[in-house]
């Protein structure tokens, strides 16, 4: 996720755009590691928050926007998320696309694929299929 965010990050240079990563981890992402991490991922726009806070409020949060967490209690589940990411417009509303078949599409995926078609995630896939279309829908968006 952090490679296509930052790919955005140095496409969309206006200041009325920012970006907010929430961490899932916030017992390891402390304010400083979070800040290491932005350093070290190359997040150079002033408008690029990392936020961490309470897992129970940050859980609230991704069910708010049903945005997938894995539980806390579930070890070998808790630092799992769906890799999914929000297009919110500054009235805090999800701005979507509609598919072919005219049903909106809210997230977009910020995962890395094996494939062009973005079938088989990856972590170190070449492929980003929902970058460009989620760089479209910013600039549509920043009008």
């Amino acid at each position: 996720m952090n490679t296509n965010m930052k790919a955005i990050q140095n496409q969309i240079n206006d200041p009325n755009f920012g970006i907010i990563s929430i961490s899932i981890d916030p017992e390891n992402d402390t304010p400083s590691a979070l800040k290491e991490h932005a350093k070290r991922i190359g997040a150079t726009s002033p408008n690029w928050h990392f936020l961490t806070g309470d897992r129970t409020y940050i859980g609230n949060l991704a069910d708010h926007f049903n945005i997938y967490v894995g539980d806390k209690e579930d070890e070998g589940e808790s630092l799992n998320h769906s890799g999914m990411i929000a297009l919110v417009d500054q009235d805090g509303n999800i701005r979507c696309r509609y598919n072919k078949e005219n049903m909106p599409i809210l997230y977009y995926s910020g995962l890395n694929y094996e494939d062009p078609e973005g079938k088989t995630p990856m972590l170190t896939g070449k492929y980003h299929p929902d970058r460009e279309i989620l760089i479209e829908d910013i600039k549509k968006l920043l009008k």
